[in-house]
């Protein structure tokens, strides 16, 4: 059904809200705030949204900010514990300070991706499924319809970084530690603390993204690239590939090319199977 719905939509119907079609451009459901039935109307030409019971409207934004204050709100210690044992060794403290939720209704924890401007501008989904060939159970990372990919920790380095992280300095640490992935992310972050090491931490949501405009908050700072040292690995069609060193290779291209340069850039490289402990 997802794939027929209107873009503005399928937000909504991702994370949960059990949308019908009433008339025209307006779509109606069960209010995913006070839970009252059929009152909630959203328009499916610009994802403006109202609750007539409630009272409470807005945007997909603010819906997505709703939906994760109200899972953050119920996200027991028990779970996050047991998000800890799966992703050892990254302990709770860390999930906590990034606002790790757990969606009980949907069973998937969010990853919430906020901007340099310190806005919510992705909600990222974390949840295990069955692989149908092979019976196997994998998790997957996936983005909220509709929402650009963005480097997790950006808001660590933009002018609000110091309301929201008392102990990180307004527009971040003088050191960044660029990651791939928000998990690798997560476990530098406890590295850090760990070590008492004044950097920041940011992540790309894969080896293979890179964003041009994120290079300017790498803007005279020393930038650490620290992706997977991946293994060399041969493709379908015979092509040798390797994600994080072609991954580290994209990235100092596009610095290079970038009129906003970091002060300095170094790498860290290891083995993929090396303990982040």
């Amino acid at each position: 059904m997802s794939n027929e719905l209107p873009e503005f939509i399928k937000p909504f119907h991702f994370h949960g809200v059990d949308v019908s079609h009433s008339s025209g451009s307006e779509w109606t459901a069960e209010c995913p705030i006070c839970d009252k039935g059929e009152h909630w109307y959203v328009n499916d030409t610009n994802g403006m949204w109202e609750c007539k019971s409630c009272g409470e409207s807005g945007n997909v934004s603010t819906f997505l900010k709703h939906h994760h204050a109200q899972c953050l709100s119920d996200t027991t210690p028990a779970q996050y514990k047991e998000l800890a044992t799966l992703r050892h060794p990254i302990p709770t403290s860390i999930f906590k300070i990034n606002r790790l939720a757990y969606d009980s209704d949907n069973r998937r924890w969010l990853v919430p991706i906020y901007n340099d401007t310190g806005g919510l501008s992705n909600l990222r989904v974390w949840f295990k499924v069955k692989d149908p060939k092979t019976g196997d159970y994998k998790y997957l990372f996936l983005n909220t319809p509709g929402c650009k990919a963005q480097l997790f920790g950006a808001d660590q380095l933009g002018p609000k970084s110091k309301e929201r992280y008392p102990d990180v300095p307004k527009g971040g640490h003088p050191h960044v530690i660029l990651c791939e992935g928000e998990w690798d992310g997560m476990a530098m972050q406890n590295i850090v603390n760990k070590a008492k090491i004044e950097a920041t931490v940011v992540a790309v949501p894969g080896a293979n993204i890179y964003k041009d405009y994120w290079s300017k908050l790498f803007k005279g700072k020393t930038l650490w690239i620290c992706y997977d040292n991946d293994e060399d690995r041969e493709t379908s069609s015979g092509k040798i590939v390797n994600p994080g060193k072609d991954g580290m290779v994209r990235v100092l291209g596009r610095l290079k090319a970038s009129k906003s340069k970091p002060k300095e850039v170094l790498d860290i490289s290891w083995p993929s199977s090396t303990p982040l402990s």
